[in-house]
């Protein structure tokens, strides 16, 4: 039985784009508080509240884009409309 290498050219170069991203997407988060702090004059709660907001998003976005491609860009947007009218703060 031979074993794989885990090691490869393949796995190091996605290792590192992987690495990569997940950087540009931390320190993005750091300007962004920053950013609202200074510019708007906001407190820091406000700004983590943001960031918050904003690390829950980004992830859970991810795969809304494949099923609106599926159903259709205006249908998607129609069905959100009208769950958000529904709702309190509508």
């Amino acid at each position: 039985m031979t074993q794989d290498k885990l090691w490869t050219r393949t796995f190091i170069v996605l290792m590192g784009v992987n690495f990569c991203s997940a950087l540009s997407f931390y320190l993005i988060m750091v300007k962004i508080a920053e950013f609202a702090v200074d510019t708007y004059g906001l407190p820091q709660s406000v700004a983590g509240t943001t960031i918050t907001a904003y690390v829950i998003a980004v992830p859970t976005s991810v795969g809304y884009g494949a099923s609106l491609g599926g159903v259709g860009c205006m249908r998607g947007v129609r069905v959100f409309s009208r769950a958000r009218a529904k709702t309190p703060l509508g």
